[in-house]
C-alpha cells in the first residue's frame, strides 16, 4: 500500500483547525446525530463531532463511500 504523506500531512492539518472553527464543515445533523458535521479533504471526508466547545473527530472516510453503510445507519 502507497502512503501519500502529502494527503495525510493535508488531513491532520485539518484536524488542529476543526476547533478554531467547528462550523467549517457541512452540518450533518440529520445524517449522523446533532452536532454533526463534515468537511472534505481531496477524496476524502473528515466526520467530526462539536459538543460545546469540543470537537471530536469520528472517522475519515473516502468520499465515494457510502456514509451511512459506515455510520450504520
Amino acid at each position: 500500500m502507497v502512503v501519500d504523506n502529502h494527503l495525510i500531512d493535508s488531513i491532520t492539518d485539518r484536524f488542529s483547525c476543526l476547533p478554531a472553527i467547528p462550523t467549517w464543515g457541512r452540518s450533518r445533523d440529520d445524517d449522523f446525530g446533532v452536532g454533526s458535521r463534515s468537511f472534505p479533504v481531496n477524496e476524502y471526508v473528515i466526520v467530526y463531532c462539536v459538543k460545546d466547545k469540543d470537537v471530536s473527530i469520528l472517522r475519515v472516510v473516502h468520499g465515494r463511500r457510502d456514509m451511512e453503510a459506515v455510520f450504520g445507519d
